[in-house]
């Protein structure tokens, strides 16, 4: 099961974006920091990491540095409205760093689920294949 963990402290988009996934198919976990969010990847590591940039406490930037430097398995997808700088800056920024993909927000629906799709089929395309077992 392809697992996604969003980060987000808007607490009605991160339900209405884990709701959306679920409905996809995928197991959905959310954390309202990037605090929170560490917690979650180290008791139960996700395929996935869909973070905000700007957030109280520990923010998106300092997820994707640690998840680049300890979980580079960890696909990320960084999303952010703009703060002090355009959105557009923060994502370029972003993706530098290595995301596997951007959302500005806001974004339509459909456009979050193809790119998780396109994510999860790259990952497991990525995959060594299994061999079975002679017994």
């Amino acid at each position: 099961m392809y697992k996604i963990l969003i980060i987000e402290d808007s607490r009605a988009l991160a339900e209405r974006l884990q709701l959306i996934l679920q409905q996809e198919g995928y197991t959905v976990f959310i954390a309202s920091n990037g605090y929170e969010g560490l917690k979650v990847i180290k008791a139960i590591p996700p395929d996935l990491v869909i973070t905000d940039i700007l957030m109280p406490v520990m923010d998106g930037f300092e997820v994707i540095i640690y998840l680049k430097k300890y979980h580079s398995d960890i696909q990320v997808i960084a999303m952010t409205s703009g703060g002090y700088i355009k959105a557009n800056e923060y994502l370029n920024t972003m993706r530098q760093f290595g995301v596997e993909s951007t959302l500005m927000k806001p974004f339509r629906d459909d456009y979050l689920k193809n790119i998780v799709y396109e994510l999860r089929e790259k990952k497991i395309a990525l995959r060594p294949a299994r061999r079975g077992l002679k017994v």
